[in-house]
C-alpha cells in the first residue's frame, strides 16, 4: 500500500534552498512566456452550497520532463 509522506518546513529546507527554489521559478516562468511551458486553466468547483472549494491547477514542462497539479481544498470556516 502507498505511504503518505507529510514533510515538515524543516524537511523541506533539508531538500531545497531559496535561491534554487527562485531561480528553477525564474525559469519555469521563462519558458511559460517563451511557449516551451503551459498553464492549463484552473478547475474551480463550489460545493455544499458555496460554503467549499475545490480546486485543480495544472501545468506542464515537456522539454524538462514536468507535468503537474495542485489540489487545493477550502472549508471557509476552516
Amino acid at each position: 500500500m502507498p505511504t503518505l509522506r507529510v514533510l515538515s518546513d524543516a524537511d523541506v529546507r533539508k531538500c531545497i534552498d531559496i535561491k534554487s527554489t527562485l531561480d528553477a521559478v525564474e525559469k519555469a516562468f521563462v519558458a511559460k512566456s517563451s511557449g516551451l511551458a503551459n498553464v492549463y486553466p484552473v478547475i474551480d468547483e463550489k460545493l455544499h452550497n458555496d460554503k467549499a472549494e475545490f480546486d485543480i491547477k495544472s501545468g506542464d514542462w515537456l522539454e524538462q520532463g514536468i507535468i503537474g497539479a495542485k489540489l487545493v481544498n477550502c472549508f471557509g470556516k476552516n
